[in-house]
């Protein structure tokens, strides 16, 4: 799950402009591993959309990811709060 950086009055764009618009923690962001691959990607659970900078990355471990993720987020002043493993399709 996602939050904003307590202490911060504000989000920031892609642009790294401030936003001051409600920030949706309750839709979650997924690391998804491809079997075949074993490349890991990104989503937002439906109907939300990825950011474009990070649509079609792909990464080859879960730790390359959320590094990755958690710079992207840390500029947006928004930080991944809680990560909960979901292993199989349950």
């Amino acid at each position: 799950m996602l939050e904003k950086i307590p202490g911060e009055t504000y989000t920031r764009s892609e642009k790294g402009e401030k936003e001051y618009k409600y920030f949706l923690t309750d839709v979650p962001l997924h690391a998804i591993q491809d079997e075949s691959t074993s490349l890991w990607t990104m989503r937002y659970s439906a109907p939300a959309k990825l950011p474009p900078a990070l649509q079609g990355l792909q990464f080859t471990t879960f730790t390359s990811l959320r590094k990755h993720a958690e710079a992207y987020f840390r500029l947006r002043n928004i930080r991944i709060k809680d990560i909960i493993e979901n292993i199989g399709n349950g």
